[in-house]
């Protein structure tokens, strides 16, 4: 199929789609695309990690944090179209949007670095396959509507030339919305889809906490997932009170903690659980600590790393700043004390001394990077 497909774009470069009256003139992509907005392309492309502040506004408007979608350019006199997109070399990644729009139509949460071929119905004709390529950009944002700071784990390269796959695990803020006597939904229906058919959530880690606390559940008293019974509702409470949670001074929540880190990894090592999102609130802290121990077990280089906590500043929910220190003096600093010669065995030792195994750790790795 692939170079049937070469050869139709070897061919032709434009389509002109005539019928009577009606006509379809697509305009093919002639770069790779981003799918980043300017301040945010910006920022990943600053050799300063830390100069998020030139790019981040911190209070920002709604909009500020999504990605940049990708454009899919014809013109037309008709009343619809219907665009069908698919990975290459994956014809389950295979979507279909149907559009009134006569000038082109946007498309969110493409992987980056990645190959697609696309085409264009509209009445009883279909235009030629074209394609397009996205940019092999070091991070994945994602868009799906209510749903703040969201983003891909994978598409980062480790320091071994392996790279994270897409499409598996994604961070975010809440789904819900926290401390409500009742549960509410954030996602629109559009959102919802997203997750459900785009994303293919399959199972929802939730970092909030499940207890009452001065009256209050920061879960809302949830105990399946706001997507649906279909979808694997794990909860896994965690406390920061803006400490170092791996070294919470109080007792049991320092347990509360580690056992919730454990579990995390024992639910990621097992390949049925996935695609995975885990969130907490606002998808900074709890979220941040778990995402920085799992890049750094992936062996994920450490500008990568630090880039994806402060990333979080593009979003509508930061509330205080992220800084790097917010790592490097907090957990960052427990597992840099730790035995090892690289960040990756320093975060093996440290998950191995509470108890994850060798063996769940070897699955987490194998599952997540080719």
């Amino acid at each position: 199929m692939r170079n049937l497909y070469k050869i139709m774009l070897l061919t032709l470069t434009t389509s002109l789609i005539g019928c009577n009256s009606f006509y379809l003139n697509v305009t093919e992509h002639k770069e790779d695309v981003s799918i980043h907005q300017i301040h945010q392309e910006e920022y990943l492309l600053d050799s300063n990690v830390e100069n998020i502040g030139k790019y981040a506004a911190y209070a920002p408007n709604e909009g500020y944090s999504i990605p940049a979608p990708i454009k899919i350019s014809y013109k037309t006199n008709v009343q619809s179209v219907k665009i069908t997109l698919v990975e290459a070399n994956d014809e389950s990644s295979k979507r279909t949007y149907e559009t009134n729009s006569k000038n082109g139509f946007d498309i969110y949460n493409l992987k980056t670095g990645t190959t697609y071929y696309y085409n264009i119905d509209y009445r009883d004709k279909s235009s030629i396959v074209y394609t397009l390529k996205t940019k092999n950009t070091p991070l994945r944002n994602i868009f799906v509507d209510g749903v703040d700071n969201i983003r891909d784990i994978g598409g980062y390269t480790t320091n071994d030339g392996k790279k994270i796959k897409q499409g598996l695990i994604y961070r975010s803020a809440e789904f819900n919305k926290n401390n409500s006597t009742e549960p509410i939904k954030l996602f629109t229906t559009s959102g919802e889809d997203i997750l459900l058919n785009d994303l293919n959530i399959k199972t929802e880690i939730d970092l909030r906490k499940n207890v009452e606390i001065d009256g209050k559940i920061e879960t809302s008293g949830i105990t399946s997932s706001i997507l649906g019974e279909s979808i694997n509702y794990v909860q896994m409470p965690m406390y920061y009170d803006g400490q170092n949670m791996l070294e919470h001074n109080d007792e049991a929540k320092r347990e509360t903690n580690l056992n919730s880190i454990k579990s995390f990894f024992t639910c990621i090592s097992n390949k049925e659980n996935y695609p995975v999102a885990f969130h907490c609130v606002q998808g900074k802290d709890r979220t941040g600590i778990l995402s920085y121990l799992l890049l750094s077990l992936l062996n994920v280089k450490e500008e990568y790393i630090y880039r994806d906590y402060l990333f979080t500043n593009f979003s509508k929910s930061v509330g205080s700043p992220c800084k790097l220190t917010d790592i490097t003096n907090r957990y960052g600093k427990t597992i840099s004390e730790l035995e090892g010669s690289t960040l990756q065995d320093k975060t093996k030792a440290y998950l191995k001394s509470i108890g994850v195994s060798e063996e769940t750790l070897n699955s987490v790795i194998s599952n997540l990077t080719e």
